[in-house]
């Protein structure tokens, strides 16, 4: 049995607009909805021109598996060699979608199993001073379950 060595990163995205007004301003309406296959592209784009051709061998190991919309938090499995070069052309995405956005590395975990810990633990510190509806109290718990069910 072969074993891949990966590391997980846990990435937020904050777009432009977000942060001209407030840091804790809410997602607007106005925003996209991040997709991961967009993300992947840009990753790809980014490793391509800044290493080149050795790139190439680690571009088809890197996996966005989950993006939540609203906390807008990203959990990217990368292989354990190419961690600081995905980290790397993280740091570099400038836009997404046309529109100026910051990629901040919040973690970097060994296994799938503390990177869900990671990201439910830092979506709770984002909901933790408003008040929940019965409502968004339920929205909160199936955006937790689906991180659960990660593998």
């Amino acid at each position: 049995m072969v074993r891949h060595k990966t590391r997980w990163l846990l990435v937020r995205f904050e777009f432009e607009s977000q942060l001209s007004t407030s840091t804790t301003k809410e997602r607007g309406d106005d925003l996209p909805q991040i997709q991961t296959k967009e993300i992947y592209k840009e990753i790809v784009k980014i490793l391509s021109i800044c290493f080149g051709l050795s790139a190439h061998a680690i571009i088809p190991d890197i996996m966005v598996r989950h993006i939540d919309d609203e906390s807008q938090l990203a959990m990217i499995r990368v292989p354990r060699e190419a961690e600081k070069q995905v980290r790397t052309a993280i740091t570099f995405m400038t836009t997404l979608y046309n529109q100026g956005i910051v990629a901040s590395v919040l973690s970097v975990n060994g296994c799938a199993r503390t990177a869900r810990l990671a990201t439910m633990q830092e979506i709770r510190k984002r909901v933790e001073g408003k008040s929940l509806s019965k409502k968004g109290m339920k929205g909160l718990d199936a955006r937790l379950q689906v991180i659960r069910e990660i593998d």
